[in-house]
């Protein structure tokens, strides 16, 4: 859980785990040590978050080893982040209907699409789709939505808990 999440703005790059989040990242290491990963590598997104996750999960050896890279991202709100929802409807008004109304094809004011942010899930499954082990990626609620919705195109809504851990089969 981060800062973001406590103070119901959207989170941009440089906010981090909150005291809690890092309380949370206990059950989350406890139930990343019972994994049986066959060759793994471990990736993180450009967030501080998502890096400091990755830190009190996993093993110092393997934490050196993160690869960290823009492909699994969350989804880019923009102008909208350090503001809460309503500010943000304060802030741009009517004009921000379109983007909830559309986010497939619309970005929010200086954001990003999700028809763009699928184009980055697809390069990132391009990169990855030849790699014979695990690949653990500490990422994001939208990132994970985009990937689970991606065959479609459709963003799933599935709610994905801070800490949670994900197993996605990609074939």
């Amino acid at each position: 859980m981060s800062v973001g999440n406590l103070t119901h703005t959207f989170a941009g790059k440089e906010v981090k785990l909150a005291t809690i989040g890092k309380l949370r990242t206990k059950n989350t290491r406890r139930e990343f040590n019972k994994l049986k990963l066959q060759n793994p590598i471990f990736i993180a997104s450009e967030y501080k978050r998502a890096q400091e996750t990755a830190k009190y999960v996993l093993h110092k050896k393997d934490y050196e080893k993160l690869r960290v890279t823009k492909y699994v991202n969350e989804i880019d709100f923009g102008d909208l982040v350090g503001r809460t929802f309503k500010e943000n409807i304060e802030h741009y008004g009517e004009s921000l209907n379109e983007w909830m109304l559309g986010p497939d094809r619309i970005a929010p004011p200086s954001g990003e699409s999700f028809q763009n942010a699928f184009k980055r899930v697809k390069i990132f499954l391009d990169i990855i789709k030849d790699y014979e082990g695990d690949i653990v990626v500490f990422t994001h609620e939208g990132f994970i939505q985009l990937v689970l919705g991606y065959e479609n195109k459709k963003i799933k809504t599935q709610k994905i808990k801070n800490g949670e851990i994900k197993i996605v089969n990609i074939a």
